[in-house]
């Protein structure tokens, strides 16, 4: 896979029971609505538009060709990422809820639901708070003198997703931040 392309979005497949025993459908949604959310504290009350095509930067002094930092500045759309402390990646596909519960009415049974996000790239030094240095963000990795591990050792990073039970959509003032689902109105159960 080339490391540089655009992000190619995200796609949920949904495996239930056919009718007959001996075959299997699949309902295959396509058209995944995206926000981000992050963690630090000065975007606690920010809504993080993201996009495909989000924007990204080499800002390693040494790695050119890999590596690229997800820049999430609540402005301009950043790219569909994630990372394990800071930002989330909400993912919902509109329609699907209404697809399901028919299949289901219709004596379907689900046996899987799979969530396919294509992987791209992984960041070398990711986006820090406006008190952060570039490019080390993490200033642990610089203090330990894993410079030099972090750009040669590849990570194996895995992502875990959570069913939201609160609604949000990413359009405009609606769209959801680190401490509301909709702000003003729906918080999420912590912060």
């Amino acid at each position: 896979m080339h490391r540089n392309r655009a992000i190619q979005g995200a796609a949920a497949v949904l495996l239930g029971a056919a009718v007959s025993l001996s075959s299997a459908e699949t309902l295959v949604f396509e058209q995944p609505e995206c926000a981000g959310m992050s963690g630090l504290r000065a975007h606690w009350d920010m809504a993080i538009p993201v996009a495909e095509d989000g924007r990204r930067e080499v800002t390693d002094a040494v790695v050119k060709d890999r590596g690229q930092t997800a820049i999430w500045n609540g402005t301009e759309p950043g790219p569909l990422a994630f990372d394990a402390v800071h930002r989330h990646l909400l993912v919902r596909f509109p329609g699907a809820a209404e697809k399901t519960a028919s299949a289901l009415k219709a004596g379907k049974v689900i046996e899987k639901v799979e969530l396919v996000l294509p992987y791209i790239d992984e960041e070398i030094w990711p986006m820090g708070g406006p008190d952060w240095p570039k490019p080390d963000v993490y200033r642990f990795r610089k203090n330990w003198g894993n410079d030099k591990m972090y750009r040669e050792r590849r990570p194996n990073w895995h992502a875990v997703a959570w069913a939201l039970r609160k609604p949000w959509t990413s359009q405009g003032d609606l769209a959801p931040t680190y401490n509301a689902a909709i702000p003003g109105a729906v918080y999420w159960k912590k912060y």
